[in-house]
């Protein structure tokens, strides 16, 4: 009787293994870029404004919403030690080279220990664009943020259009970019 268990065990462990497997191969392309270029912007009225906020910069500037109105902006969540966040650091660099002075950056470091390890982090990747540190991950509730890294895409009219978990894909990021250029 209980080497029936074992077996019957053993052959619905391989089951689950195998169909996460055919799931993945036949999904995978849908996994690895599950939005596209094609995806429509959403509808104005589903989309929602951005959190209002006051925080200084590491130059110490004072950021507010009103600070980043008229153009499109780019919200990036992130941490120095995040590896994926380290992945994204310099799509996040290329996408503000690419679209200077059409497209606002803006960078909130959450989870770091401090902000030289920030300022290290946003030299080291060559970031020239405002970079909050969050040394107690204030920003992360009115920005409904739980992952790192996190992107937001947001219109010219401070209304969130996408919220983007994970490592970006740049080049449908420049697509919706472009997109928000011509609205």
């Amino acid at each position: 009787m209980r080497q029936f268990r074992l077996i019957a065990w053993l052959a619905v462990a391989v089951l689950s293994v195998g169909a996460v497997v055919l799931y993945g191969r036949h999904h995978a392309a849908a996994l690895q870029h599950p939005l596209t270029a094609n995806t429509p912007l959403p509808p104005v009225r589903d989309r929602r404004p951005l959190p209002a906020f006051a925080v200084s910069d590491i130059a110490g500037r004072t950021l507010r919403p009103a600070d980043f109105a008229g153009r499109p902006l780019v919200v990036t969540f992130f941490a120095s030690w995040c590896y994926p966040c380290q992945t994204d650091a310099p799509r996040i660099a290329q996408l503000a080279s690419r679209y200077a002075g059409r497209v606002r950056v803006l960078a909130i470091s959450i989870d770091d220990t401090s902000q030289s390890d920030v300022t290290r982090f946003a030299a080291r990747y060559g970031w020239s664009f405002p970079i909050v540190y969050d040394p107690t991950d204030h920003l992360i509730g009115p920005f409904r943020v739980a992952y790192k890294p996190t992107t937001l895409l947001v219109d010219a009219h401070g209304m969130i259009v996408w919220k983007l978990l994970g490592p970006l894909d740049a080049g449908w990021v420049s697509g919706q970019l472009d997109r928000l250029l011509r609205t």
